[in-house]
């Protein structure tokens, strides 16, 4: 009996299946709608990143982490589990079921835990208010709207565990251990759930609240984790590769600015509100979800605040602590206005609270990711890559600029530099020379760096200068539409001859 009573408390009833069910149903649903026709074309320049690699597992399922489609090749260290579950579904699905429509139900996954968590603290009510919420929320419904993402599923996988640990003490710890390893191989979140762990350590012996469980579960995560990272990355470490992550932050689709509206202005000023009530209120005895809660939320702003390329998914946490806050803000609300003299208001008031959460969260998440879909590749784009695959050598080594980097690896050939920027060697160099060439500097210089990358093609979406009908014997126009133009590169080393013959047509014209 006491099995089954724990078995219903973790997972829920029918009600709960059938309500979950329904929304998740609903977000996927609009989700296609809005990217109906927007195919096998991402938003995110990552997203051809995993799905090559996912691709790459089909046919060789021992992972390689040697990348063959980079200039010079590299050691790109990269976390498998997400590229694992993909090649896993396309053992059973096409492409497109798999990258459009799967991603798309795994996106929707969070309103699982979010769901279950809030209930776990609250009640149902405040728990389908507070999975209403984070499902309009703009932080959480737009980055995957598009994409193929390791945040698809990284945010379900991280809030799990959270949940998880709320039942350490009443069933085995091996709840736990699932969903933190799959946790662990999936994502860098893995690092934000340990230091919050952490926090909340501190915190409650402040309080001096019973840890001894939670100091198990944290050294056992944090043990863990170094010693899967740290023999991950150590030849990263000793090449001094990793110092790319702290010199080349990439703020892409969020920054610290407009953070506060995509992760839903109302329910962060609900949640403030919240957590200070209850952490400053010395009558309320039992604070340990309230110092989860606090501890998770800090922990994502220190991690988002330290690397900005990780900002996105820890703006994705934050976002859900304060939904569930929210929840709990609500539930509180009710129960005052029920012991107040217009008792009869208190559903009310929760209603209208809870609409005008939905239309503004609604409305800012519909104008974001319509934003967002605007730079997924265009048909021009995708023409010129179609081209690369279809006319040029399978060897060739086309320069670019890196956010085309992922994309021209996706359909098959190599790039001087993408937005991985984690072992890749002579990071700066490249970067400034992609970007010499791309803006304009003399045919010789041009040519030097062209060929001490060995590059076959150029790609650019506008002609430099130093390209003209004079010097089609160097770079032969191959391609072009409205946007893209691809110039194959025909002069190999003789950089010294061309200077030389430039001279005498310049003394000749004199």
């Amino acid at each position: 009996m006491n099995l089954d009573k724990n078995k219903k408390e973790i997972w829920g009833d029918w009600k709960d299946i059938l309500f979950l069910t329904i929304i998740m149903c609903l977000v996927v649903i609009i989700k296609i709608i809005l990217t109906k026709g927007g195919g096998l074309s991402f938003v995110d320049d990552a997203s051809y990143f995993n799905m090559r690699k996912s691709l790459e597992l089909i046919k060789n399922p021992i992972l390689n982490f040697h990348d063959n489609l980079s200039f010079s090749g590299r050691t790109l260290i990269f976390l498998p589990g997400f590229e694992y579950l993909n090649a896993l579904f396309l053992l059973l699905f096409n492409q497109f079921t798999v990258f459009f429509i799967i991603q798309k139900i795994f996106s929707a996954l969070y309103l699982i835990p979010l769901y279950l968590i809030t209930k776990k603290i609250t009640n149902r009510e405040s728990a389908a208010a507070a999975t209403i919420i984070g499902a309009t929320t703009p932080i959480l419904f737009g980055p995957t709207t598009q994409n193929v993402l390791t945040v698809n599923i990284s945010i379900f996988l991280f809030l799990f565990s959270v949940y998880s640990v709320m039942f350490i003490k009443k069933v085995k710890i091996s709840l736990f251990i699932l969903s933190f390893l799959a946790l662990l191989a999936t994502s860098t979140l893995s690092i934000t759930l340990v230091l919050g762990l952490l926090i909340y350590l501190v915190i409650a012996s402040i309080d001096k609240l019973k840890t001894g469980v939670y100091l198990e579960t944290v050294l056992f995560s944090g043990a863990l984790l170094l010693l899967t990272y740290g023999s991950l990355f150590s030849k990263l470490i000793q090449n001094n590769a990793l110092g790319n992550i702290i010199t080349h932050n990439v703020i892409r689709e969020v920054n610290p600015l407009n953070a506060i509206y995509l992760i839903g202005f109302i329910p962060l000023i609900l949640a403030v509100i919240e957590l200070h009530t209850k952490l400053f209120n010395k009558e309320i005895k039992n604070k340990t979800y309230i110092y989860l809660l606090f501890s998770m939320s800090a922990s994502s702003i220190l991690i988002a605040s330290f690397n900005t390329n990780e900002m996105l998914p820890n703006l994705m946490v934050l976002s859900s602590m304060m939904i569930i806050l929210t929840g709990v803000y609500m539930k509180e609300l009710s129960s005052k206005i029920k012991k107040s003299k217009v008792s009869t208001m208190s559903r009310k008031v929760v209603i209208l609270i809870l609409i005008t959460i939905i239309l503004t969260n609604s409305a800012v998440a519909l104008i974001y990711t319509n934003n967002l879909l605007k730079y997924a590749p265009s048909k021009e784009e995708i023409e010129a890559m179609q081209f690369l695959r279809g006319n040029t050598p399978k060897e060739s080594i086309i320069f670019a600029q890196k956010e085309y980097g992922n994309i021209i690896n996706y359909y098959g050939r190599k790039n001087i530099v993408d937005n991985n920027i984690i072992g890749t060697h002579n990071l700066n160099s490249r970067t400034t020379d992609v970007n010499k060439v791309l803006n304009g500097i003399s045919e010789v210089e041009a040519l030097k760096i062209l060929n001490k990358y060995k590059s076959n093609y150029l790609l650019c979406t506008k002609k430099p200068k130093f390209i003209s009908k004079e010097n089609e014997e160097c770079f032969k126009p191959v391609f072009a539409n409205g946007k893209f133009k691809i110039y194959k590169i025909l002069c190999g080393t003789k950089v010294e001859e061309i200077s030389i013959n430039h001279q005498e047509n310049e003394k000749k014209q004199k």
